[in-house]
């Protein structure tokens, strides 16, 4: 889900001169017409590999990748083990899986200015509406909004290695 390249352009300056790297959505508006990205990276040197794909089901032979990454992709896909199953399989031995994945549910905690004096049953109903969304959007099959914190079992669950997390 390489979208408009956010992601994509946020890595490359940290990516070995001349990497070559390959993006994936199932949209074909960022896969066949994506010209601001592909012009990024005609500037930077790095070779640039658009593909129709998606992440449960990766366009790529096994052990192809040093480095296989996403940003709020998992949150929106029906089976994130299976995008995670499918992104190890890509991964070289030894190379880097990194995922930003949010926990969206947190937001409705969060106090700001504006809502830091609402009374808790007004807090409670913002939890609940949130709750209700989510378990919905689970339900349809279309992900889970706030899967970031849950990512670490599953890369346990993966048998990955030395998984980091930061917050």
């Amino acid at each position: 889900g390489c979208g408009h390249g956010h992601w994509t352009r946020i890595m490359a300056p940290y990516l070995a001169p001349q990497a070559e790297v390959s993006a994936v959505d199932s949209d074909p508006k960022w896969y066949k017409e994506n010209p601001e990205l592909k012009e990024f990276f005609q500037k930077s040197g790095n070779p640039l590999r658009l593909d129709k794909g998606d992440a449960q089901d990766l366009p790529f032979e096994n052990d192809s990748f040093d480095l296989v990454t996403c940003q709020t992709v998992l949150i929106h896909v029906p089976k994130p083990v299976k995008a995670i199953q499918e992104m190890k399989r890509v991964l070289k031995p030894g190379g880097t899986l990194l995922c930003v994945e949010p926990n969206n549910i947190v937001q409705s905690l969060i106090k700001t200015s504006i809502t830091k004096n609402d009374p808790i049953e007004e807090t409670l109903d913002h939890i609940r509406y949130r709750l209700i969304i989510e378990k919905g959007k689970k339900a349809m099959g279309r992900g889970d909004n706030s899967l970031g914190d849950l990512l670490p079992g599953m890369f346990a669950m993966e048998d990955l290695k030395n998984i980091e997390v930061r917050l």
